[in-house]
């Protein structure tokens, strides 16, 4: 399903908030393989405890009587959790599209527990050298392991980019585009975020690395390049300008949930919470909403298209307003 399909399904849904979630980000486990640079999962505690298996698929049925629509496993590294593949199966039972976040490396050791994926969002920010700078030693052939576990297992790819100081050029840019073409994926690039709780080096590009990058997707989204996942408001965020104010779904359209079943209305934003997965029904009237104050505008390409679906006429708003600002700049000689 394309983006703008998927948006328009979820604002239908979003009138149905009441009965629970549309969309979860489930961090599965804190283990992982890599040690990426600007990673928010390392922001938390080492001995964050995991659901336990029976736990797990109490919760995964939880959602599906809620009428959860999408469900993505994150982490940590997801396939480094044994009964992934058995969450994923029961997810399907409900009608839920299921995907899962990863390095790759993991993937190509365990194919197996990738049956049964409806997609498989693979981290890549560049080229070798680039790509193991920021996420560590033999990162960039472990992605490239694991694009090729799910393509024997024709299961859909889409790289996921984040821009930061190493490789927010056009050139890195093309050169992503065109090893996703190759590899019949999609790329999505997101901005660079600095995390609340994650000290270290600031790998945020330059506002004119960043809007030279901007400028050059746009382009490529007018002439419709076929491995760009991008939308036109996505490119906002790369530039760091939100436009509109959106009110954040998070909380109410979507949640996270930890690994030890803390549910949260987002894991960027860290918002005291007291939601928890004990059983029962998923207590959404327990997860607080994020203030506008602590957050600066969503650049994470999914949440994004959730937040535009879910405020209505003023998301329509946000779209429109985003296409014509990047279609003036476009215009400009």
């Amino acid at each position: 399903m394309g983006v703008v399909d998927a948006a328009v399904r979820m604002a239908v849904l979003a009138r149905s908030l009441v009965r629970g979630p549309v969309a979860v980000r489930w961090n599965v486990t804190r283990r992982c393989d890599r040690g990426c640079s600007y990673c928010c999962a390392r922001s938390k505690p080492d001995d964050e405890p995991e659901l336990t298996a029976t736990e797990a698929l109490s919760l995964v049925e939880a959602l599906g009587r809620a009428g959860l629509q999408r469900l993505s496993f994150s982490g940590g590294e997801p396939f480094l959790r044994e009964d992934l593949g058995a969450l994923t199966q029961r997810a399907r039972q409900f009608g839920i599209h299921v995907s899962a976040n990863t390095s790759g490396g993991a993937l190509a050791m365990h194919p197996d527990r990738a049956v049964g994926l409806d997609e498989i969002k693979v981290s890549l920010d560049g080229p070798q050298e680039i790509n193991d700078r920021l996420r560590g030693r033999a990162s960039f052939d472990a992605a490239i392991l694991g694009i090729e576990a799910a393509r024997r297992q024709a299961i859909p790819v889409r790289l996921t980019t984040t821009l930061t100081k190493f490789n927010c050029s056009v050139e890195i840019v093309e050169h992503l585009l065109e090893l996703a073409r190759g590899l019949d994926a999609q790329v999505v690039f997101q901005a660079f975020h600095a995390h609340e709780g994650r000290a270290g080096e600031d790998l945020a590009p330059p506002r004119e690395a960043r809007d030279r990058v901007a400028d050059h997707l746009f382009r490529h989204m007018v002439r419709r390049h076929p491995a760009l996942g991008n939308m036109p408001f996505d490119l906002g965020m790369i530039r760091g300008r939100q436009g509109l104010p959106l009110e954040c779904m998070g909380g109410r359209l979507f949640f996270v949930v930890e690994a030890d079943g803390t549910i949260r209305p987002c894991d960027r934003v860290l918002v005291p919470t007291r939601a928890r997965w004990t059983g029962g029904l998923f207590p959404i009237e327990d997860v607080p909403r994020v203030p506008r104050a602590l957050c600066s505008g969503c650049g994470f390409h999914g949440s994004l298209v959730l937040n535009v679906a879910g405020n209505g006429l003023r998301g329509v708003a946000f779209a429109i307003e985003a296409a014509g600002y990047e279609l003036k700049r476009a215009l400009i000689p």
